[in-house]
């Protein structure tokens, strides 16, 4: 068929025949972006075109036809995403200066099904949903607007957080590509969700080991304020053994055994300063013990004495805290003396 007369005339191959006559210097090169091609059923092709010379004359225009296959397999690494380092949603594409892929598109070489669900929950129109699904490319159908495209196609490079052409949030890389004609941007996205596991999974594991170590610590802690106020708690129990008047018990011990009594109050046994506070204290618990024992005998002693100089009524009312009263007599009788001279007497001896 004639191109420049038959029905390629209007096809981006007549465009780059026309490239070419048009500047016919010799070592040149033309390129033509991507266009859906009819002999090729439809499905998008570029060309590259250079003119052919025998010694000074031109004789022809040599036309390659780029793949859209070769473009996917460099773009995809053939299909092998994650040895390429891009996880489970990570993908690069190429976008051309109308917005448009120039690239196959991850999720529709993964699940195509899946995929044109996606764009119809998005709104995207029938007709683009179906070509794509006959195509079998998201090539020159599916369009990206985004914020990194925009600043790509203004020979702009950077990263953002943005949103893709699905939808979803992603980190998206940027960077333009300009070839002989052409102005395209090259991006590289991974959902943001991936991007983070990394750091909720640390975050996760953070809390667990704060969570563990916390418990630790507070179990550490429970045994280290037991193993400290032991000896207080002795002290005390020491203490309470006194002022409930247990001493007694203690003493009633000492006349048995003075070993077991040394013991009985405090158990305290180390030699830092709750030892030496405990020692302390023992030391005024044997004092303690030692006046209970005289205080005891001297108890012996008056109640002794009472009994032999008092009836036992009357020492059984003193004993309950009683006046001595006298109950009955019997006989009585009543002496009277009086003694002189005394002073006297006193004066002679101070004398």
């Amino acid at each position: 068929s004639n191109v420049d007369q038959g029905p390629f005339r209007l096809s981006n191959l007549a465009d780059v025949l026309e490239l070419v006559r048009n500047n016919t210097e010799r070592g040149s090169a033309q390129l033509v972006d991507f266009d859906l091609y009819r002999p090729s059923y439809g499905i998008p092709a570029a060309f590259w075109a250079a003119p052919l010379y025998n010694g000074n004359h031109l004789v022809g225009v040599l036309v390659v036809q780029i793949s859209l296959e070769a473009i996917n397999q460099i773009m995809t690494a053939n299909q092998q995403w994650r040895q390429l380092g891009l996880g489970a949603t990570g993908e690069t594409y190429l976008v051309g200066a109308d917005g448009l892929m120039r690239s196959d598109a991850r999720p529709r070489l993964e699940d195509a099904a899946a995929y044109l669900a996606r764009l119809g929950e998005r709104g995207v129109a029938q007709r683009t949903v179906q070509l794509i699904n006959n195509f079998n490319t998201t090539v020159l159908l599916q369009a990206v607007d985004s914020p990194g495209v925009a600043a790509a196609l203004q020979n702009q490079e950077g990263a953002t957080f943005t949103t893709n052409y699905l939808g979803d949030a992603v980190l998206a890389s940027y960077q333009p590509v300009v070839l002989e004609g052409l102005q395209w941007a090259l991006l590289a996205e991974m959902r943001a969700d991936e991007v983070f596991a990394p750091v909720y999974t640390y975050q996760r594991q953070l809390l667990i080991s704060t969570v563990l170590l916390m418990a630790v610590l507070a179990f550490v802690a429970v045994g280290l304020a037991a193993l400290l106020l032991r000896p207080l708690n002795l002290l005390i129990a020491g203490a309470r053994t006194i002022s409930q008047g247990a001493i007694q018990a203690v003493a009633d011990q000492a006349a048995v055994d003075p070993a077991l009594a040394a013991t009985a109050v405090m158990q305290v046994r180390s030699s830092d300063e709750w030892g030496e506070l405990a020692a302390t204290f023992s030391e005024m618990a044997q004092g303690v013990r030692q006046q209970a024992a005289l205080l005891v005998e001297k108890e012996k002693a008056i109640g002794q004495l009472l009994h032999n100089l008092l009836p036992l009524s009357a020492v059984q009312r003193i004993r309950q805290g009683q006046p001595p009263l006298i109950d009955q007599a019997s006989q009585v009788t009543l002496y009277a003396a009086r003694m002189g001279g005394v002073a006297e007497l006193a004066q002679k001896k101070g004398a």
